[in-house]
Protein backbone atom coordinates (compact mmCIF):
# COMPACT_ATOMS: atom_id res chain seq x y z
CA UNK A 1 0.00 0.00 0.00
CA UNK A 2 1.38 3.07 -1.29
CA UNK A 3 0.90 6.21 1.78
CA UNK A 4 2.00 9.94 0.44
CA UNK A 5 4.56 11.12 2.18
CA UNK A 6 5.41 14.89 2.93
CA UNK A 7 9.52 15.11 2.09
CA UNK A 8 11.05 17.99 3.77
CA UNK A 9 11.15 20.35 0.54
CA UNK A 10 7.47 19.78 0.40
CA UNK A 11 7.23 20.94 3.91
CA UNK A 12 9.62 23.86 3.52
CA UNK A 13 7.25 24.94 0.72
CA UNK A 14 3.73 24.68 2.98
CA UNK A 15 5.35 26.43 5.70
CA UNK A 16 5.56 29.21 3.84
CA UNK A 17 1.82 29.16 4.25
CA UNK A 18 0.68 27.35 7.53
CA UNK A 19 3.05 30.37 9.33
CA UNK A 20 0.22 33.13 9.30
CA UNK A 21 -2.13 30.26 11.49
CA UNK A 22 0.62 30.56 14.21
CA UNK A 23 0.30 34.04 14.32
CA UNK A 24 -3.58 33.45 14.47
CA UNK A 25 -2.98 31.23 16.98
CA UNK A 26 -0.97 33.44 19.24
CA UNK A 27 -3.39 35.95 19.24
CA UNK A 28 -6.27 34.23 19.59
CA UNK A 29 -4.66 32.87 22.54
CA UNK A 30 -3.52 35.99 23.95
CA UNK A 31 -6.54 37.53 23.61
CA UNK A 32 -8.57 34.77 25.58
CA UNK A 33 -5.99 35.23 28.11
CA UNK A 34 -6.91 38.89 28.54
CA UNK A 35 -10.44 38.54 28.13
CA UNK A 36 -10.17 35.60 31.39
CA UNK A 37 -8.04 38.08 33.63
CA UNK A 38 -10.17 41.04 33.02
CA UNK A 39 -13.52 39.50 33.46
CA UNK A 40 -12.48 37.96 36.70
CA UNK A 41 -15.62 38.92 39.13
CA UNK A 42 -16.93 41.38 36.19
CA UNK A 43 -21.12 41.50 36.36
CA UNK A 44 -23.08 41.76 33.58
CA UNK A 45 -23.80 45.39 31.67
CA UNK A 46 -26.97 45.91 33.57
CA UNK A 47 -28.69 48.05 30.55
CA UNK A 48 -27.06 44.65 28.47
CA UNK A 49 -29.08 42.31 30.84
CA UNK A 50 -32.24 44.65 30.67
CA UNK A 51 -32.18 44.69 26.39
CA UNK A 52 -32.15 40.67 26.90
CA UNK A 53 -35.23 40.54 29.39
CA UNK A 54 -37.27 42.48 27.22
CA UNK A 55 -36.55 41.34 23.80
CA UNK A 56 -36.43 37.66 25.32
CA UNK A 57 -39.36 36.62 23.26
CA UNK A 58 -37.26 37.40 20.34
CA UNK A 59 -33.80 35.63 21.02
CA UNK A 60 -35.55 32.53 22.01
CA UNK A 61 -36.54 31.44 18.15
CA UNK A 62 -37.80 27.82 17.48
CA UNK A 63 -35.44 25.33 17.53
CA UNK A 64 -36.92 23.62 13.88
CA UNK A 65 -35.53 27.02 12.39
CA UNK A 66 -32.39 25.98 11.99
CA UNK A 67 -33.06 23.28 9.20
CA UNK A 68 -32.38 26.55 6.67
CA UNK A 69 -28.70 26.18 7.90
CA UNK A 70 -28.45 23.10 5.98
CA UNK A 71 -27.89 24.95 2.77
CA UNK A 72 -24.78 27.20 4.32
CA UNK A 73 -23.19 24.25 5.71
CA UNK A 74 -23.93 22.41 1.88
CA UNK A 75 -22.02 25.05 -0.01
CA UNK A 76 -19.33 25.40 2.38
CA UNK A 77 -18.12 21.47 2.39
CA UNK A 78 -18.31 21.91 -1.52
CA UNK A 79 -16.39 24.99 -1.54
CA UNK A 80 -13.91 23.39 1.24
CA UNK A 81 -13.83 20.30 -1.08
CA UNK A 82 -12.77 22.66 -4.26
CA UNK A 83 -10.27 24.11 -1.76
CA UNK A 84 -8.57 20.81 -0.67
CA UNK A 85 -8.63 19.30 -4.47
CA UNK A 86 -6.80 22.40 -5.58
CA UNK A 87 -4.63 22.15 -2.76
CA UNK A 88 -3.46 18.88 -3.64
CA UNK A 89 -3.12 19.44 -7.53
CA UNK A 90 -0.71 22.44 -6.33
CA UNK A 91 0.96 20.23 -4.05
CA UNK A 92 1.53 17.21 -6.33
CA UNK A 93 1.81 19.23 -9.66
CA UNK A 94 5.33 19.66 -11.24
CA UNK A 95 4.36 22.77 -13.60
CA UNK A 96 5.31 26.14 -11.50
CA UNK A 97 3.00 27.85 -14.86
CA UNK A 98 0.02 25.86 -14.55
CA UNK A 99 0.64 26.05 -10.43
CA UNK A 100 0.88 29.91 -10.14
CA UNK A 101 -2.28 29.89 -12.52
CA UNK A 102 -4.28 27.59 -10.30
CA UNK A 103 -3.57 29.39 -7.30
CA UNK A 104 -4.55 32.44 -8.62
CA UNK A 105 -7.74 31.20 -10.01
CA UNK A 106 -8.31 29.27 -6.93
CA UNK A 107 -7.86 32.68 -4.79
CA UNK A 108 -9.92 34.89 -6.89
CA UNK A 109 -12.97 32.12 -6.41
CA UNK A 110 -13.32 31.17 -2.76
CA UNK A 111 -13.15 35.79 -2.49
CA UNK A 112 -15.99 36.13 -4.63
CA UNK A 113 -17.95 33.82 -3.52
CA UNK A 114 -17.18 34.59 0.02
CA UNK A 115 -18.21 38.31 -0.93
CA UNK A 116 -21.23 36.95 -2.07
CA UNK A 117 -22.08 35.11 1.22
CA UNK A 118 -21.06 38.36 2.96
CA UNK A 119 -23.97 40.42 1.14
CA UNK A 120 -26.99 37.50 1.43
CA UNK A 121 -25.82 37.21 5.29
CA UNK A 122 -25.80 41.20 5.07
CA UNK A 123 -29.52 41.40 3.59
CA UNK A 124 -30.70 39.00 5.79
CA UNK A 125 -29.13 40.24 8.94
CA UNK A 126 -31.19 43.41 8.60
CA UNK A 127 -34.71 42.04 10.12
CA UNK A 128 -32.99 41.34 13.82
CA UNK A 129 -33.06 43.55 16.25
CA UNK A 130 -29.45 46.22 16.64
CA UNK A 131 -28.78 46.61 19.52
CA UNK A 132 -26.12 49.90 19.06
CA UNK A 133 -22.85 48.97 21.08
CA UNK A 134 -20.98 45.08 21.50
CA UNK A 135 -19.95 43.29 24.35
CA UNK A 136 -17.04 41.72 22.69
CA UNK A 137 -14.49 44.44 22.50
CA UNK A 138 -11.53 42.13 22.02
CA UNK A 139 -12.76 40.19 18.78
CA UNK A 140 -13.35 43.69 17.41
CA UNK A 141 -9.33 44.60 18.24
CA UNK A 142 -8.23 40.78 16.70
CA UNK A 143 -10.85 41.59 13.62
CA UNK A 144 -8.56 44.65 13.41
CA UNK A 145 -5.17 43.81 13.76
CA UNK A 146 -6.22 41.02 11.11
CA UNK A 147 -7.66 43.45 8.23
CA UNK A 148 -4.93 45.93 8.84
CA UNK A 149 -2.50 43.19 8.22
CA UNK A 150 -3.90 42.19 4.96
CA UNK A 151 -4.79 45.67 3.76
CA UNK A 152 -0.53 45.86 3.88
CA UNK A 153 -0.12 42.50 1.98
CA UNK A 154 -2.83 43.92 -0.59
CA UNK A 155 -1.13 47.11 -0.90
CA UNK A 156 2.65 45.11 -1.93
CA UNK A 157 0.41 43.00 -4.11
CA UNK A 158 -1.28 45.90 -6.12
CA UNK A 159 2.47 47.31 -5.51
CA UNK A 160 4.13 44.45 -7.57
CA UNK A 161 1.06 43.87 -10.10
CA UNK A 162 1.20 47.83 -11.28
CA UNK A 163 4.32 47.41 -11.86
CA UNK A 164 4.33 44.04 -13.64
CA UNK A 165 2.20 45.09 -16.39
CA UNK A 166 3.49 45.55 -19.88
CA UNK A 167 6.65 44.39 -18.47
CA UNK A 168 6.27 41.14 -19.81
CA UNK A 169 4.02 40.55 -22.57
CA UNK A 170 3.40 36.91 -21.93
CA UNK A 171 2.22 37.03 -18.66
CA UNK A 172 0.47 39.94 -18.69
CA UNK A 173 -2.77 37.31 -18.40
CA UNK A 174 -1.48 35.93 -14.41
CA UNK A 175 -0.83 39.90 -14.12
CA UNK A 176 -4.47 40.76 -15.29
CA UNK A 177 -5.60 37.85 -13.15
CA UNK A 178 -3.69 38.56 -9.96
CA UNK A 179 -4.79 42.14 -10.28
CA UNK A 180 -8.56 41.01 -10.15
CA UNK A 181 -7.74 38.52 -7.25
CA UNK A 182 -6.35 41.06 -4.98
CA UNK A 183 -8.93 43.34 -5.58
CA UNK A 184 -11.34 41.28 -5.31
CA UNK A 185 -9.68 39.97 -1.55
CA UNK A 186 -10.10 44.10 -0.56
CA UNK A 187 -13.42 44.08 -1.33
CA UNK A 188 -14.58 41.00 0.35
CA UNK A 189 -12.20 41.82 3.42
CA UNK A 190 -13.88 44.94 3.84
CA UNK A 191 -17.27 43.90 2.78
CA UNK A 192 -16.82 40.83 5.64
CA UNK A 193 -15.28 43.19 8.55
CA UNK A 194 -17.93 45.48 8.48
CA UNK A 195 -20.62 42.45 8.12
CA UNK A 196 -19.08 41.12 11.37
CA UNK A 197 -18.99 44.12 12.72
CA UNK A 198 -22.10 44.62 12.56
CA UNK A 199 -22.74 41.49 13.45
CA UNK A 200 -21.91 41.56 16.88
CA UNK A 201 -24.17 44.16 17.83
Amino acid sequence: MSVFKLNESTLDALGHYLFPFVIEFALIAAAIYYKIMTNIGAVVNPSYKKWVEEHHHHINRPVSECHKASSGVFFGLVVLLLVVMATIVYIVGNNDRTNAYLGVINNLCVNFIALIACICGYLKMRKLNYIGYSENRTDETLLFIAVSGLYFLLAVFLTATFGAINSDKGEDTFVILFLASSIVQFIQATVQIVFITDGLR
